[in-house]
Parts: structure tokens; sequence; C-alpha cells
């Protein structure tokens, strides 16, 4: 080559780098996890957003990807990518759930690529990996969450059982705050779009012209979060908001104002102790404080719907949630700086965070562990219901050692043939070899099988349910599966690590997520869990007649099979009454006290996950309508965090399986060989 068409080629790699540093330049990215950087992300699902600002005129798009990885040497990593496009001048945000991992000192990486596959960005994501209470502070400016922000708090409920990080005052637990980031183009707040986005989060405070101008996935995702058992405190900024269809949809009607009660006006409240109080090692427990003048007498009730009186304000449930309608505001002066107006609100996020001790699998919530795994996996799993091949597999076995030697030997001998019975020892090995293969087909399958373990929990009387699936997925040999979600709210990945690779992929769509990559080896199974929602029609209805009994209303276009009727206790520590239906049919009606008494109290037992042993009692009943029906509420209850509580009792419960599953076939390929749902209906609810 001539020094001339070198010094050209070098001319045009130079031009080349600078034309690809002057892009990487252009592009502007930061990441965080939308309720910010304090976020308890060990191990729940959080939604992340990414900001892409181009500062140069030209169209840029590729792909932005983020990468969980669980730490400590652990081979398990999870990435979530997506497209992106920004046109010259303007700014994107992007958003992506991702699972985090539990106890393992991982992180968050961020890696944006542009449209040739280079690498513009490469940073870290800061999470926050303390489990505890946790209040979302969605107004601007965000005053509450400062003021907040790490007071102690009393609470009950431990899922951790005895793993939170408590303060030396009292052993409160400190409540840990987070705010929004706000869209430069519209002025709102950057909301998540899914639930799971929400699940770190104890309770989100909100004013109500915010609330009244949402729309799309991040109304539904909010809804959806209070549904699954998440609380939202809205502070009335318009008159017009006690009007708007979304707080009339979620407090069941519409609202109207008046005074507030002498009850809430009178109630102390208790001094909190501020960040700067917790090195004085006074232990106080705080003075009683009553509201300010100006808090009180700018105090409002509010009536109407479902609301019922608080020692806040109003609130109504909404699914297996909480919605409460403030008689004050605390996110601004004089309610953000009166002593009364704290202490009712780190009340509340306590009585939020309390609430969750009944929610039996939490929608988005750490995984369980491989240990709490083991009885779904079981469940799913077809090498547990081929055992039998095992000991079919021992007899041929032996019947083959004996045929081919001593009695095939003895044979030849007795004809004076002794090479005859080298000719038939090869056509005896193939006879069995041939029996062996035919025996494993029918115990395994050719082609793979699928399986699903579903629960769904909802209140009663609603049409949606939050569902944890649990999808087996068993191959006869090596592939690659891509596992797409059933609905766009929903998200997923893997509750087992495969043999093949911990490795895999999260692709993120208009159409919802889909987990690629998934390697599995020949007869292994594979189980994916997935946290979204499911329709139950009209829902069941669980009311009281004229007589004060509880009636059940079946609306939910399935028929219910083994349904368990738990009745709530009359007074507290007093015995409850259960009852079992073998079927409670489409469209049909029933007092509690019609189906078969039954002697079940599981909560009468130390123990607060649901076992075979507390199902032990009506295993007949159960199994009678279900076979592997008690197997599979055990392997449900297993997976539940700790002191979790079943059995509330001041409210019914209802235990059911759905008839007919989902209605699926297949799942990613794969014939749908098992497909259970099961029900646990909490409280009060629906139309007579």
């Amino acid at each position: 080559m001539s020094f001339r068409a070198r010094l050209a080629a070098l001319a045009v790699a130079i031009a080349a780098l600078l034309a690809v540093s002057h892009a990487h330049a252009e592009l502007r990215v930061s990441a965080s996890p939308i309720l910010g950087a304090n976020t308890p992300s060990n191990g729940a699902w959080v939604e992340c957003v990414v900001r892409i600002e181009n500062d140069g005129t030209r169209a840029e798009q590729g792909h932005v990807e983020i990468q969980s990885v669980a730490g400590y040497s652990v081979d398990n990593q999870l990435s979530v990518k997506t497209a992106y496009a920004v046109t010259g001048g303007s700014t994107v945000n992007v958003r992506l759930p991702i699972r985090t991992f539990p106890h393992s000192g991982g992180s968050l990486d961020l890696i944006v690529t542009n449209e040739g596959g280079a690498e513009v960005v490469r940073t870290a994501v800061a999470t926050s990996g303390a489990a505890g209470p946790f209040l979302l502070d969605a107004t601007e400016p965000p005053r509450l969450a400062g003021t907040l922000r790490d007071v102690p708090a009393s609470i009950v409920f431990d899922p951790t059982g005895g793993s939170l990080p408590r303060s030396h005052v009292g052993g409160k637990v400190n409540v840990a705050t987070g705010s929004l980031r706000v869209d430069s183009a519209t002025g709102d707040p950057v909301m998540p779009e899914r639930a799971a986005g929400y699940a770190s989060a104890t309770l989100v405070v909100m004013r109500s012209d915010q609330l009244s101008r949402m729309s799309g996935m991040q109304l539904d995702a909010l809804a959806n979060f209070v549904l699954s058992g998440g609380s939202l405190a809205v502070t009335v900024a318009r008159p017009e908001d006690l009007r708007s269809g979304s707080l009339v949809t979620l407090v069941g009607g519409e609202v109207t104002s008046g005074p507030a009660s002498r009850t809430l006006r009178r109630t102390p409240g208790e001094e909190i102790e501020t960040p700067a109080d917790h090195g004085s090692g006074s232990g106080r427990t705080g003075k009683r404080v009553y509201p300010g003048e100006d808090v009180d007498n700018g105090m409002v009730g509010y009536t109407g719907g479902n609301l019922r009186p608080t020692l806040h304000g109003a609130a109504a449930s909404y699914g297996l949630g909480e919605v409460h309608i403030l008689a004050f505001d605390p996110t601004q002066a004089p309610g953000v700086d009166d002593a009364w107006v704290k202490s009712r609100m780190v009340d509340l996020v306590s009585h939020a965070w309390d609430r969750r001790q009944f929610l039996a699998v939490p929608h988005g919530a750490v995984f369980p562990d491989e240990y709490r795994m083991n009885s779904v996996f079981k469940v799913l799993d077809p090498n547990q219901s081929s055992r039998w091949a095992i000991v079919v597999a021992a007899v041929l076995l032996i019947a083959y050692s004996v045929l081919a030697g001593p009695v095939n030997f003895a044979r030849a001998a007795r004809r004076q043939r002794p090479l005859r019975a080298l000719w038939v020892l090869p056509a005896l090995s193939l006879v069995t070899f041939l029996m062996l293969v035919v025996l494993g087909v029918a115990a395994k399958g050719w082609s793979g099988k699928a399986r699903h373990l579903t629960m769904i929990e909802a209140a009663a009387g609603m049409t949606k349910g939050t569902a944890c699936r649990y999808r087996g997925f068993f191959t006869s040999g090596s592939r690659q599966l891509t596992v797409r979600a059933t609905d766009v709210s929903s998200v997923l990945d893997t509750a087992t690590e495969p043999r093949a690779g911990a490795s895999r992929s999260l692709v993120v769509d208009r159409d919802g997520v889909q987990l690629v990559g998934l390697s599995t080896m020949p007869w292994e199974t594979l189980v994916v869990r997935e946290d979204g929602f499911a329709s139950l029609g009209a829902g069941l209805s669980v009311t009281r007649d004229a007589n004060d009994e509880v009636v059940l209303t079946n609306r939910m276009a399935r028929d219910l099979r083994a349904v368990l009727v738990i009745e709530a206790a009359p007074a507290a520590g007093s015995p409850r009454k259960a009852y079992f239906f073998p079927r409670l049919r489409d469209g049909e009606s029933k007092r509690a006290s019609e189906g078969t008494p039954v002697p079940f109290e599981p909560w009468s037992t130390s123990s607060t996950r649901m076992s075979e042993s507390d199902l032990a009692p009506i295993r007949r009943e159960l199994e009678g309508e279900s076979s592997g029906l008690v197997t599979a509420w055990s392997a449900l209850g297993t997976t539940s965090e700790r002191n979790v509580d079943w059995w509330p009792e001041d409210v019914p419960i209802v235990l059911a399986q759905v008839d007919g599953g989902e209605g699926d076939w297949t799942d990613s390929g794969l014939r749908l060989d098992s497909d259970r749902v099961l029900l646990r209906v909490v409280g009060w609810g629906g139309v007579p």
C-alpha cells in the first residue's frame, strides 16, 4: 500500500473515531429507580427510569439494558432490554422493570448502545438494600419525604423473622422515604407503569389534582398497586377533584366534604423523634401533641362511597388495599411542620406496613428461596409423578439379568449348545433396551410439557385479583425457551436456577415483557414465576343476609371446587366456624351454614404458613374433589413470607379451586399438562 493510501486510511479512521466520540457526547444519560435511590430493593421488583437527552441535531436510536447481578460469585444474572429512539434536541424517559437479588451484595448496571451496537454509556444504578417501611412522596416539592426521613415507627409485622434493622429508640424501625423525578416536557412526576414498580412502597402520598391528571398505564399501575394490598393517601387540592373518575372508582362513589370529626381533632398524637434525637440516648417515647391552630381550622371531613372515618380523615377499601383521603395536608405548610400531623402520618405508615401481613403472596415481592420453592417445584416437576418408572425399570433390569445370565446359559448347557447363549444374549439386550426406551417415553413424554400452579388473591366482590403464576417447563432435550408474560402489566423471571446457565434476558416491548434465552437440559424442569393479575368475571361476593349469616355468590363465570369458607370470629380470640362445599357453580348463591362443618383450625397452631399438617383434618374432602389439592395448597403456603397471617380473624376467608384453570392449552410451544388455579378471597364485599 502506498504512503498516500495509508495516510488516507488513517484519516478516515480518525474521522470515524471523532464521529463516534461526537455522537457519544451528544447523548446524556442518567438512571435511577423511579421511586428514588432510597427504594428498599432487597429482592423485590423495582422499576427504573433511564433519562436520555439528545443534545445533537439528528435522531438517535439504540438499546437500553440494565443488568441485575446476584454477586458474591453466584452465577445468576438477569438483564432487561428495550429499544429507545430520541429526536435531536429532545429528551425521552425509558422505563424498565428489574428484579433485584436479596442479601447478595449485587448491583444494577446500566448499558446504553447506539444503532450500530457501540457502547455509549456504562454506569451503575444506585439502589438501597435495606427492607422496611417506605413512604413515597409523589408531590412536588417533596417536603414530606424530607420531614419524615429516618424517623422511627412502631410496627408489628416482620416478614424477615427478626432481620429488620431496628433503631435503638424503643426498638422501632426507621422510615425510608423517596420522591419522584419530574418530566421536563409535561411537568408531571415520572411514575411506574407496572404495579410491580411499587412493590417496595408501603404508602404513596399524592395530591388529588395529580391523581385526576393520571391516565393510561401509570393510572392502571397505581390502581393495581392498591388493589394488590398497597395504601394510597390523597390530600385534596381542589373541590372538583372529589368528583374525578379516578377517585370515585377507588373509593366506590362520589365524595362530599364536610366538617372534620371531633374525635379526629381531639385525639392526641405522640411527638416523633427526629434523626437528631437518635443520638441523644434518651430513648424517650415522645410527648402528647395536638393539632396546631392553623391545622385544626383547615381540617375537612369526607364522606361518600365506601369511606369510613379514621384518625387520618376517611378511608375506603379497594381490593386488598386502602385509599385514604386525608383531613389535613401533610405536604405543605402549615401541616408539614405540625408535630401532630407528622405523628398521624407516621402512624399511617405503620398501619399500611402492618396490613401487609394479611397478604399470602405479595405482588412483586422477593422470590422464595430454594428451600421454600422446593414444594412448588415438586408439584410442577413431571419427574416427581414418574417415580413408578424407576421401579418398573429396576424390575426389568433384574429380569434381564436373570434371563440373560443363569437362565440363558443353563438352557444352552442342557441342549449341549453352549455357544447358543452368546447368540441369544444380544437379542435379550435389544429387547430390554427397547422396553426401557418405551418406558421412558411413557413416563416422561417425547416432546416436553408445561404445568401451571397459580395463586389468585382478591377481595370479596372484586372483578380482578393479583395472580402469582408458577409456570413449569419440562423438555426432553436441550433447547432455548422464550416465555411471554400473560398480560402487559406482568413481570416474570426464573424461580429456579437451570443447570444450563443462569443468564437470561427480559425484553420489554409495547405488548409487555418476554423472558428470552432460557436454556434447558434434557428431562429438566425449569420454573418461572410471573407476578400479574387475573380477571374474576363479576367476582365472588361474600355478604350477610337478614339473619346475619355469611352468603357466598359466585359470579366469576367459572365453577368453584373444594370451597372452604371460614367465618369471621364473633370476638377477638373466640372460636370460628368452617364449612366445606364440594362445588359452587357459576351464578349459584349459598349460605355458609348450608355447607358441611369441618374441624379446620389452622390459626390455633404456632405455624405462620399453611402446611399439609394444617390441612390434615380436611384432607379427605379436598382430595376427594381434586387429587393433589392438599399438596398444591401447602406448596403455596410454604412460599409465603414469615409471620404472614393467612387467617385474619375479623373477616371471612374463602379458599377454592377454579374449575378449568385459566383455560390455556399450550405455553411457550409446550403442551400444557396441568393448569391448577387456587383462589383466596378475603373480607366482605360484592352484590348480594
